[in-house]
């Protein structure tokens, strides 16, 4: 069965990946972002990774052509909300007054 990163992190759980990416040499960051799609591995990354799987937990491996033809995920944009009418009356409102001198 091939597994991509994602599918095989969900198989076997956060704790055998701690163990997969201390024994690849890969921070726990970078994996998060290579599971989230985020990132794509290079292909030695790839290899380190899956030799780590099969000695950590063997039978279950991610699949290296998935791993490396992943396709990186866009990065939403979040569309700027627009203020009210009324928040822009009542900070016209206080601009326009005079400060308070303190005695």
């Amino acid at each position: 069965m091939k597994l991509t990163f994602a599918a095989y992190w969900h198989a076997v759980g956060s704790d055998n990946i701690a163990r997969v990416t201390e024994a690849a040499g890969v921070k726990s960051k970078y994996a998060q972002q290579i599971k989230l799609a985020l990132k794509t591995p290079g292909r030695d990354t790839a290899l380190a990774l899956i030799d780590a799987a099969r000695l950590v937990t063997p039978g279950w491996e991610p699949d290296l052509e998935l791993m490396l033809r992943q396709e990186r995920r866009q990065p939403t944009r979040r569309r700027k909300i627009e203020p009210s009418p009324a928040f822009l009356r009542s900070a016209a409102k206080k601009k326009l007054t005079p400060a308070r001198k303190s005695k």
